[in-house]
């Protein structure tokens, strides 16, 4: 048996010699094939398109004189290739009886008749367009036959009054006069209406007509592809001949619907995609495979080159300036507006050294550096560039280059600003493909397409988020585990509590296996507050020590039990040789989630897992109760410096651990 036949495509030039292999026997006519589209993997900004041609066999009067060497040499046309194909990236197999000797894309002229009718149309916009300059041209005559009857009226008026003044009146002439020109303004107020009138006629025709103009021109292609394959192939059996190539003008974003079923603890998940289809050719009950893999990427992995450095002089750092001024740059972002007053050192020689009241702003900057340049290495590697050994070797010296950015930053931060940085637990998954398992139809046209990749129903974990200090309402949510065997696209959600919308929100990543957070909207039957119990303020030695106790009130107005997850936080020393702070009791204990303990607990987060039955409210209400005290120099004062990363998610923590994290309610940990 023979194996498939492969070919790569040669580029696609007009009248260009082809190189074709030693043929069997000499070429026949060519034969004109379109052949059946079957297959398309779409990607995030391109498709590839399988298009499947059938050959019959040759009649037996065609096979005459060739009985003792049956396989042949015949040359195929396909036709109706789409304007949007990208000609590099054809290619042609072939079954066990096919051969592929060569493969050329021809770029054609289009039919003349789609020009021929754009110009009889353009002669259809050219007569109202004439008709409009005359209406015009005679616009302006009215305007100044209007202006003449304007100085005839003072000329009148003026010469009215020296006749009385001289009491040599005519009142049958001034009559007359004035009869004139008010007989000559209704006309011309009248013929103006009419010009009005005829405008807008002639401005919906001409409307009218360019919109015409514009549909019969909408994706019309300035040329037309056709495949040229020289296959060698049995001359009785045929075969199956299959064209892939990549087309652009189309792409695919995810979409969410989250609907929670409230009486079943779960929530019903609809993973959608919309897809923009321009591609110029109609995908009609194709296989679709949506994909998030790159079509270009490189199999090869890149090649690691050497990192010289060098001691040198503070103004002869040259190559090493970019990164640190970057560095710099994103710190000064993060300062900026925060209260936090950045100031070089006194050596200004030491151009890297700087004064700075929290080292958490230079890690936060530092970390922010990192995940810029890793995300500008994820594009670099999966960009076009990787296609060919040039593209490849460019694509390698980018990510060493990259790297060389990164590594940089690690020589010159401090110690403390690296600690941390590079977060491993990011919200990137590994390229999918998605399967719709029924055959799908796509034309080409400008509107969006939704396409439904997966409709299922998550187990969920039902829960009220309250964090009083932000909010005297607590939040409904539901924790599930994404036990797809896909991983879910960072998306918009469009989310619904038993049928009814309660907003939106955006979905980040969630791996397969990963555990996601939704958020349901408020519940006003539950409310929380906090209150300042009590503060006391002490002097021990140098220092001054500060002590707090706060009550944490929870009022269940629902029929039913609840769980509630309540949230808090007592402050974390910015330096914590200068202030010391301790809690000092929490009643009842905090919660024993490993996940919180390991993430949250230590930045100062407290968090209560709590049971409260029906009606607790009024003196019936669940209180919670916690102290802590600061300890610190008696001679300073205490400020609250507000830090971008923990304003807007730098510091990010997993879903799961109450609060649902930046988006209303969504996580993404596990």
């Amino acid at each position: 048996m023979h194996h498939a036949r492969y070919s790569m495509a040669f580029i696609a030039v007009p009248f260009v010699t082809i190189q074709v292999l030693a043929f069997s026997s000499p070429p026949t006519q060519a034969e004109t094939f379109t052949g059946v589209l079957t297959d398309v993997t779409l990607y995030r900004s391109s498709a590839l398109v399988t298009r499947t041609i059938t050959i019959p066999g040759a009649d037996s009067d065609d096979t005459d004189g060739v009985a003792d060497d049956p396989r042949r040499t015949r040359e195929i046309l396909i036709d109706g290739l789409p304007e949007q194909l990208l000609p590099p990236s054809l290619f042609a197999e072939g079954d066990d009886s096919i051969a592929i000797r060569a493969v050329r894309v021809i770029d054609e002229p289009i039919d003349g008749s789609v020009q021929a009718d754009v110009r009889a149309l353009d002669e259809r916009i050219k007569q109202p367009q004439t008709q409009m300059k005359r209406l015009d041209h005679e616009a302006q005559l009215i305007q100044s036959h209007l202006s003449s009857l304007q100085q005839l009226t003072s000329f009148t008026h003026q010469s009215t009054t020296l006749d009385l003044s001289r009491g040599v009146l005519n009142a049958d002439a001034l009559r007359a006069m004035w009869e004139l020109a008010l007989e000559q303004r209704e006309q011309l107020a009248e013929r103006s209406l009419g010009i009005e009138t005829e405008r807008g006629s002639i401005e919906e025709q001409i409307a009218q007509r360019s919109r015409e103009r514009s549909q019969l021109t909408a994706g019309t292609p300035r040329s037309r592809y056709r495949a040229r394959v020289f296959v060698d192939m049995d001359a009785q059996r045929g075969g199956t001949l299959r064209l892939r190539y990549s087309v652009g003008g189309c792409r695919w974003s995810p979409q969410y619907a989250i609907n929670g079923r409230s009486a079943q603890s779960a929530i019903e998940l609809r993973y959608g995609a919309v897809i923009e289809q321009l591609s110029g050719e109609s995908w009609d009950n194709v296989r679709l495979a949506l994909s998030t893999a790159s079509p270009s990427v490189s199999a090869s992995g890149p090649m690691l080159t050497p990192l010289r450095i060098a001691a040198v002089a503070p103004d002869q750092a040259g190559e090493f300036e970019l990164a640190e001024e970057m560095l710099m740059d994103e710190m000064s972002i993060n300062s900026y507006g925060m209260g936090m007053d950045m100031e070089m050192s006194a050596d200004a020689t030491n151009r890297g050294a700087l004064a700075m009241p929290s080292q958490r702003a230079q890690a936060s900057a530092f970390k922010g550096m990192v995940q810029a340049i890793r995300g500008q290495q994820r594009t670099a590697e999966t960009s076009a560039a990787g296609q060919g050994n040039a593209g490849q070797q460019q694509r390698d010296l980018t990510l060493n280059r990259l790297a060389g950015q990164m590594q940089e930053l690690e020589l010159r931060a401090s110690a403390k600003a690296t600690l941390g940085a590079h977060d491993s637990s990011t919200d990137e998954v590994a390229s999918q493909t998605y399967l719709i398992a029924q055959p799908v139809s796509l034309p080409s046209r400008r509107e969006q397409q939704l396409v439904e990749i997966v409709d299922a129903t998550l187990a969920a974990e039902w829960f009220h988020t309250a964090t009083p200090l932000l909010s005297s309402f607590a939040y409904r949510e539901a924790e599930a585990i994404n036990d797809l065997d896909m991983g879910l696209l960072s998306g918009p959600v469009s989310v619904y509590l038993d049928d009814r919308f309660v907003g939106t929100m955006n979905l980040p990543t969630i791996a397969a296996g990963q555990r996601l957070t939704i958020g349901l909207g408020a519940d006003g039957q539950v409310r929380t507050r906090r209150e300042l119990t009590s503060k006391e303020e002490m002097v021990q030695g140098g220092n001054r020590r500060l002590a707090f106790d706060y009550k944490l009130v929870i009022n269940n107005f629902k029929t039913t039990p609840i769980q509630v997850r309540l949230l808090d936080r007592m402050p974390i020393p910015d330096q914590s040789q200068q202030t010391r702070v301790q809690r000092t009791i929490a009643t009842p204990g905090l919660s024993d989630d490993p996940l919180y303990e390991r993430m949250q607990m230590p930045h100062g987060i407290l968090r209560w897992d709590l049971d409260i039955d029906a009606a607790r409210h009024g003196s019936d209400a669940v209180d919670i109760q916690y102290s802590y005290s600061v300890e610190f120099d008696r001679n300073r004062v205490l400020s609250v410096p507000q830090n971008v990363d923990e304003l807007f998610g730098a510091i990010s923590y997993p879903s799961g651990i109450g609060g649902g994290g930046i988006g209303g309610g969504l996580g993404s940990g596990r």
